[in-house]
């Protein structure tokens, strides 16, 4: 059964804002939408209500904008992403086969190298092995909320991956979950995976109280992103 126009628009915009093709505060205009995928305005609206009821985006007045998260709600965020990461980690463990724990040790040695030759490629593969984790817990529902949940913090988590310490950190904490993995041990890979997250976490907001990477008092009045044209937003300029 071939997809309904509403149903890709939402697919490939979904797409955008997880690829961060689509950055936060980026504005979306629906005759853009509606000329880029070649349909009316009714599938755009569609897909739009669709994403703004997941949290993705946003009505702004008049606009609609992919979502900026404020302090307070990226610290309701990570304890939810770790508990749901932390249970995906305890099924994949109970689950997983020896070939996926053979991918995921070559995974591991290769962000080893690529803490200093490529930290894009860290953050890249860094990703790779949480999915394939998530992946290996057998879980789709699981998933999809761990998937929602990381999509909208996937600017902050960037930030801390692209920092050396943390990718340290990273690298000795992904050993851990390795460990637990390999040996089957589901109680271990949850404790470890909670303890990666909240560790990340922890960097993640020490960073965002005491500098003005985001703030809830220039969420709104700060520098624009691209919009679904690939054109800035006609915003005010940053402070």
């Amino acid at each position: 059964m071939s997809e309904s126009a509403s149903e890709v628009v939402y697919r490939v915009l979904f797409d955008d804002i997880r690829q961060q093709r689509l950055l936060p505060k980026a504005l979306l205009q629906e005759e853009d939408l509606a000329a880029r995928f070649n349909v009316s305005r009714t599938p755009v609206r569609e897909a739009v209500r669709r994403l703004i009821q997941e949290g993705l985006l946003e009505r702004r007045g008049s606009s609609t904008i992919v979502r900026q998260l404020t302090v307070e709600e990226v610290a309701n965020i990570y304890p939810m992403i770790a508990v749901m990461e932390g249970l995906a980690a305890r099924l994949a463990a109970e689950r997983i086969t020896k070939t996926e724990v053979d991918v995921l040790a070559v995974m591991h040695e290769r962000m080893k190298g690529e803490q200093t030759e490529s930290p894009a490629a860290f953050i890249e593969t860094n990703q790779i092995f949480h999915d394939a984790i998530i992946e290996a817990a057998r879980n789709p529902p699981l998933a999809r909320e761990i998937e929602r949940f990381r999509m909208i913090t996937n600017s902050f988590r960037q930030v801390v991956l692209g920092m050396p310490q943390r990718q340290d950190q990273s690298v000795a904490e992904h050993a851990e979950i390795l460990d637990a993995l390999r040996a089957a041990d589901g109680s271990r890979a949850e404790a470890a995976m909670r303890k990666h997250v909240a560790t990340a976490e922890s960097l993640l907001m020490l960073l965002l109280r005491t500098s003005r990477l985001v703030a809830p008092s220039v969420v709104q009045d700060s520098a624009p992103a691209r919009g679904s044209d690939g054109k800035r937003s006609p915003r005010g300029p940053s402070r």
